[in-house]
């Protein structure tokens, strides 16, 4: 069974989202900058690192 709290707190990290765009409602996670909408993740994120040479 799939359960979200709430349809604007992202899946991965639980932080609130900031609406990215109004129709289709998505929102973008500050944190781990995943994009999603109520159904689940759209576009997994990931944080940037430095390349390591």
């Amino acid at each position: 069974m799939f359960l979200m709290v709430s349809e604007n707190k992202c899946p991965y990290c639980g932080i609130e989202g900031i609406e990215w765009k109004k129709t289709p409602k998505v929102f973008k996670c500050p944190c781990c900058n995943a994009f999603f909408n109520h159904f689940g993740v759209l576009i997994e994120g990931s944080k940037e690192k430095p390349e390591m040479m």
